[in-house]
């Protein structure tokens, strides 16, 4: 697949980067190289990743750079900034999807985070679950359930990393 530069409206941008759009793709960049160093892996070309509150950093890291990636799967609860990526990444390898779950900030009306919430994908299928700047945004009764919920979908050999 050939670099694709993936320009994301301001509006759908988020962090403390999100004006700086150059920023925050070297940012998503960045964090792409610590994953690596940190699971002892050259690049992300044969891994199933899913990334849990996508955001766009990473997706957009990944394209503007063209590093390889196996499967990306981005899960967000900001519908807006999904249904854009649906419409905006023609790369086959990467897919979307909004989950309703209760967010004070980015989703106020969604359905609560539990241990039995269940993603629109397929159990035990990530060789990786990325969670950037998840956990600050979450209630701290969250923070068990979110990992709880996501030990399901990350293979017997897979890897979680988050940040807090």
């Amino acid at each position: 697949m050939t670099q694709f530069e993936l320009k994301v409206p301001r509006e759908l941008r988020r962090g403390g980067k999100a004006k700086d759009e150059q920023a925050s793709v070297e940012s998503g960049r960045q964090l792409i190289q610590l994953m690596c160093r940190h699971f002892g892996i050259p690049d992300l070309g044969k891994s199933s990743v899913l990334d849990m509150g996508c955001g766009c950093k990473l997706v957009q890291a990944l394209l503007h750079n063209n590093l390889p990636v196996g499967r990306y799967v981005g899960i967000d609860v900001f519908p807006a900034l999904i249904a854009f990526l649906q419409s905006n990444v023609p790369d086959t390898r990467f897919s979307f999807h909004v989950q309703n779950t209760h967010n004070e900030m980015y989703n106020p009306h969604g359905d609560p985070l539990s241990a039995a919430t269940t993603l629109p994908i397929a159990k035990a299928s990530f060789d990786i679950i990325c969670l950037f700047s998840v956990f600050t945004h979450l209630a701290p009764h969250d923070y068990v359930a979110m990992l709880q919920m996501l030990r399901r979908y990350v293979k017997p050999e897979g890897k979680i990393i988050f940040s807090l």
